[in-house]
């Protein structure tokens, strides 16, 4: 797995040092977690848990980083990767703090990951599976050169309000 740097943007791999940030700008920040698996966090012994979990994920060759902005070294998002092996695809997730939202971040720290994935990696797809109803993933997936290419039918139910959505599979290829 490599580090990354853009010209705001910092993407490498994440430490233990990144808890106090990571739990206080991205896990327990409700606007940002409301599309995520889990529900944000409220001590920082759930997001060690969750480093932790990450970090055992690199001992098996796994994907995750933390996206880092240059100018004052915040911790502000992440970028994470789930191989499927048998089909030499990745399903990526990707998410940053609200505080963050409509600066572009996220596309240009995609947009590395991806080429990365796909040239240096030899991931044949990238792909990301996106709630129906979450347009500003789904828009930075287009802005990366994702399209969509499946429609999985009423397969995500919104944590925060119950709403039952589509989940929606973008993808690239190489």
């Amino acid at each position: 797995m490599k580090n990354f740097e853009t010209e705001r943007l910092i993407i490498r791999k994440i430490s233990i040092d990144d808890l106090d940030q990571i739990y206080e700008n991205w896990a327990t920040d409700e606007i940002t977690n409301e599309y995520l698996t889990f529900k944000p966090h409220k001590n920082k012994e759930e997001t060690k848990k969750m480093i932790d979990y990450w970090l055992k994920k690199y001992e098996k060759g796994g994907y995750e980083w933390c996206i880092e902005l240059k100018e004052n070294h915040n911790v502000i998002g992440i970028i994470s990767g789930d191989i499927s092996y048998k089909y030499k695809c990745i399903e990526i997730g990707y998410s940053i703090s609200s505080k963050y939202f409509n600066n572009g971040y996220m596309s240009e720290a995609l947009k590395v990951i991806i080429n990365y994935l796909l040239y240096e990696c030899n991931f044949n797809v990238v792909e990301a599976i996106i709630p129906s109803n979450n347009i500003a993933s789904i828009k930075t997936a287009l802005k990366c050169g994702m399209k969509e290419e499946a429609v999985l039918k009423r397969r995500y139910k919104n944590k925060v309000t119950g709403e039952v959505n589509d989940l929606l599979v973008y993808s690239i290829f190489k």
